[in-house]
């Protein structure tokens, strides 16, 4: 049955000696091993914080049906990743036994990369009993197939880390968006303004042009930020004379 609250996180158990490492993606396992009774896993891994669901990795392994681990390959081994809310499936087989343990399935929880449970699954009425209580599920057997079982399980875990957003801001610098020109003229007085808008700040550059005196410019240059940055605009104005 699935969880409506967060009573408690799933507990952890031993990862055992037969984890092995990158497994392929794969949600059924039931051609590996014919001889054992298939297994229909459906379930959700839940974050106790915000007591959501939350998208993660799982990795499945357990012996085969003679209680036999496959170390060499990856015979009833594989990973497979939830929905954006937690929720996944998976066909297997039962496990075989492996004495003196009882009955079970191995897992391992990832959420972003880390692993945030590492756990094992027992079956309360399926072969040697006596595994974690907390960790047990109840088999059902399918209606329309003898050879088959059924059961959930929610996998609530803590210590789920935060997604790591690039906050990487792009180099900022002065960038023209928009240049006005206006030319006026009275009597032999031609005034010349060109106004840039930038991204923050706007410039405005205006240059007198004397015609009696050839070659003779004013030129000032303001800013009209409102912010008092003296150290950029020390030199705000400045007049240049100069023959051509």
């Amino acid at each position: 049955v699935y969880s409506d609250s967060c009573t408690g996180t799933t507990g952890h158990d031993a990862e055992g000696p037969y984890y092995t490492p990158n497994p392929p993606v794969r949600e059924d396992f039931t051609s590996m091993d014919p001889k054992s009774d298939k297994l229909f896993i459906s379930g959700q891994v839940i974050d106790i914080d915000s007591c959501q669901g939350v998208e993660a990795k799982i990795d499945f392994w357990s012996a085969n049906s003679t209680g036999v681990y496959d170390n060499e390959g990856y015979n009833m081994r594989g990973a497979f990743y939830t929905d954006q809310n937690g929720y996944y499936s998976l066909n297997t087989r039962l496990p075989g036994w492996f004495a003196p343990r009882p009955h079970h399935i191995h897992v391992k929880v990832w959420v972003h990369d880390i692993v945030v449970l590492t756990t094992q699954i027992y079956f309360s009425n399926y072969g040697v009993d006596g595994g974690d209580k907390s960790r047990e599920v109840t088999i059902i057997a399918r209606d329309h197939d003898p050879n088959a079982y059924t059961t959930s399980f929610v996998f609530i875990v803590d210590n789920v880390p935060d997604l790591i957003q690039d906050t990487e801001q792009p180099e900022t610098g002065i960038i023209p968006t928009t240049t006005e020109m206006n030319e006026t003229s009275s009597d032999d007085l031609i005034t010349t303004t060109i106004q840039e808008t930038e991204s923050t700040e706007t410039y405005t550059s205006t240059e007198v042009t004397n015609d009696d005196e050839p070659s003779t410019s004013l030129t000032c240059c303001s800013s009209t930020d409102d912010t008092d940055d003296s150290d950029d605009y020390s030199d705000g104005y400045m007049i240049r004379f100069g023959m051509g």
